[in-house]
């Protein structure tokens, strides 16, 4: 037996597997208990991937020959790659404790680490293998990937510098070190990296593809394209350079190009979850809602344990006609239940109601975005016993370092996994914590779920309940949730006296032009609003008001609004309502000092259902320009309403649809009015609580003062 057990392990070790099976088998026939041939059996087992099969022999083989740290080593990597980490753990430690001075265990412990996100100790088991097989290149890679994952960034720059000093060609440290300069938004730098990867191997996908990425990133599209052109050419059965050339023709509003690439990601990989969410978005921005939350219903059933795309389901439904606070309520419940966490225990808490407070806003919207317009006035207002940190995971721009500098404390937490992020903000020793994005993209809400401070806020990022049970409060006014809505909230409201946010327009805003009319003779309707609240029930809506007002035309801009699929969408349903084509106006994106300038030939805007503006109405009405809203159902229907009775303009909020199109029509019939409303309102609206970040930000702190102080009963 002994001659066949090494005839077995000849075969197996030059890879043939089934030949090798057979001798091991025929071994056992003999000898049931034979520790090595059980051994080497679970192993090939393991390798042809049935990890059930080797986890049984494995253990058999252990029962007989329990100190066998190579056995265990095989048998934990059984258990990993079934997904029993607890089990896999168990086993590696005691193959360590049996041979401790075994590099490859420690670095195979360091990779279970790494794979659960227990990142200090796969540093930790790292860096013990590196100290038993100094120099291990393998083994320096996974430490700079643990230690940028863990928020050492820099760290991992100088692992990959150090490799490259003796290795300065080595593909895959030079593409890692691309990756850090990428996740830390140090673009140029992971440029120059990218490209020297392709110098020295053209035909490396890889590079190409991430090379795309950064590109794009740095708003480069039409660069990036080629990029991923290439990479696709170089691997074509693989899906991702598709989904990101899809992403970019997005960018560029090209939605049907976006969608041909996103339909061939699925073709290729129909369970690609990447490609199923990128084609669910696509869908929304193309009119598709209802197709849209099917694809994410398709998505969450192949992985319904992944929070950003039940996230992004949540945020889909938003968008149905007819939706209602009730309905959305019993589907975020859902989220809060299947995405719960194991909470952090919390130090000692001084609870003196009237101390200073540290509060935390987290976002990855701090910059060119509506929160960075909403929170800029309090950040930059004056502030008594509050303190405020910013944890901002995004590429900086102009806004960002305004809001920067405002801010009392700046966390970059770019590219960070949650433990580091929540381990800054126990140190930061945070009383109450904001969260901006609700079930938004980049959201945080699994951090928010594992509570690292004491109170816990909703507000401005998201439009209604998150379901989350640690999240304690949502921050809204008395116009977007009524007092008899409260029991469709997970969270207790809090309701700001004079609205929920303060705007802070651009200073490059351009002065309020003439009004339209004057020059035109007919009266423009507009919205700029994104695509996907565009549903048939607004553009029907809109076709009665242009019936209503003889030779008035439509103007819409948006990101892709004038890509083919939507130009035939919205053509086709004007005209099937007897508005002829030529009276739609589309445009896609502009410069935002632009967009803003367009609203010179817009006369009266015309708002959104279910989902109305936000910060689309308040830059509408900043340009002089009145928007036309109804009160809607839902938290994210009640936007518009809320700004224009903060800035004292109620007149324009409807009750219904009858009202929408009555208010719209009256407002067209009576252009001397809109010209004086239009010279006003810019005035009008700097004076009102919308525009007042002083009041805004008194309310807030009182109003946090009042939470706290509830907490410390």
């Amino acid at each position: 037996m002994r001659e066949l057990f090494f005839r077995a392990v000849e075969l197996h070790q030059s890879g043939n597997l089934a030949e090798a099976e057979r001798l091991y088998r025929q071994i056992l026939q003999a000898e049931p208990r034979n520790p090595n041939a059980l051994h080497y059996l679970g192993v090939a087992c393991h390798q042809r991937g049935d990890y059930a099969e080797a986890i049984k022999h494995i253990t058999k083989s252990l029962k007989v020959h329990s100190n066998n740290s190579e056995a265990l080593n095989h048998l934990a990597l059984s258990y990993q790659v079934s997904g029993n980490f607890g089990k896999a753990r168990s086993a590696f430690r005691k193959a360590i404790s049996l041979s401790p001075e075994n590099s490859e265990l420690h670095f195979n412990i360091g990779m279970l680490f790494s794979s659960e996100g227990n990142l200090a100790e796969a540093v930790e088991s790292y860096q013990k293998a590196l100290s038993l097989s100094p120099g291990n290149v393998s083994i320096l890679e996974n430490l700079g990937i643990s230690l940028e994952q863990a928020g050492h960034p820099e760290d991992a720059i100088a692992i990959y510098n150090g490799v490259l000093v003796n290795d300065p060609s080595n593909i895959r440290i030079l593409v890692n070190l691309g990756n850090v300069y990428r996740s830390q938004g140090q673009n140029e730098a992971a440029i120059e990296i990218y490209q020297k990867v392709i110098a020295l191997d053209e035909g490396n996908a890889v590079a190409h593809n991430n090379l795309g990425l950064v590109l794009g990133a740095k708003n480069y599209d039409d660069k990036a394209i080629s990029h991923f052109e290439t990479a696709i050419s170089l691997n074509p059965i693989i899906s991702e350079p598709h989904i990101n050339l899809a992403n970019s023709y997005r960018r560029l509003g090209r939605f049907g190009d976006a969608l041909e690439q996103t339909k061939k990601a699925v073709s290729l990989n129909p369970e690609n979850d990447k490609a199923l969410a990128t084609y669910a978005n696509l869908l929304g921005e193309t009119g598709d809602v209802l197709q849209s939350i099917e694809t994410y219903h398709d998505l969450l059933n192949l992985n319904p344990s992944n929070p950003t795309y039940h996230s992004n389901y949540l945020l889909s439904e938003q968008y149905q006609p007819n939706v209602s606070a009730e309905s959305l309520y019993e589907l975020h419940k859902v989220w809060g239940e299947r995405h719960q966490q194991p909470q952090i225990k919390l130090g000692p808490i001084d609870r003196d109601p009237d101390r200073a407070l540290k509060v935390g806003l987290l976002s990855p919207d701090f910059g060119s975005h509506p929160i960075g317009y909403f929170t800029q006035g309090l950040l930059e207002s004056p502030r008594d016993k509050i303190s405020i940190t910013c944890y901002s995971n995004r590429v900086p721009d102009d806004l960002t370092d305004r809001l920067q500098s405002a801010a009392d404390q700046w966390r970059d937490i770019r590219g960070l996994h949650d433990t580091p992020v929540i381990q800054q903000i126990t140190t930061d020793k945070i009383d109450i914590l904001f969260e901006l994005s609700g079930h938004s993209s980049h959201n945080h809400l699994p951090l928010f779920a594992r509570r690292p401070a004491p109170i816990q806020i909703s507000w401005a990022g998201y439009v209604g309940t998150t379901g989350v049970s640690t999240m304690d409060y949502v921050m809204a006014d008395k116009h977007h949730v009524p007092e008899d809505e409260d029991a469709f909230y997970t969270e207790t409201i809090i309701r700001m006296p004079d609205g929920y946010v303060s705007y802070a327009a651009p200073d490059y805003a351009p002065e309020v032009a003439e009004l339209p009319f004057n020059k035109n003779s007919f009266i423009t309707f507009g919205s700029f609003n994104n695509v996907v609240k565009i549903n048939s029930e607004v553009l029907n809506l809109w076709a009665e008001i242009m019936r209503a007002v003889p030779n008035s035309q439509l103007f819409l801009k948006y990101r892709g609004i004038d890509d083919p699929v939507n130009r035939r969408r919205f053509e086709t349903k004007i005209q099937a309502k007897g508005i002829a084509p030529e009276r739609l106006r589309l445009e896609g994106s502009s410069p935002h000092k632009e967009l803003l300038a367009c609203y010179g030939e817009v006369d009266i805007a015309l708002d959104t259902f279910p989902y109305s503006g936000g910060l689309t109405s308040c830059e509408a009405l900043w340009m002089g320009v009145p928007v036309v809203t109804s009160y809607g159902n839902t938290f994210a229907g009640r936007h518009s309403s809320s700004h224009l009775r903060n800035v004292g303009l109620s007149e324009f909020v409807a009750k219904d649809a009858n009202g929408y199109v009555d208010i719209a029509v009256q407002a067209a019939l009576n252009t001397n009015a809109l010209a004086i409303l239009r010279e006003a309102l810019r005035p009008k609206m700097r004076a009102s609580t919308l525009c007042d970040h002083s009041l805004f930000a008194a309310n807030f702190e009182a109003a946090m003062r009042v939470t706290w102080q509830q907490f410390c009963l």
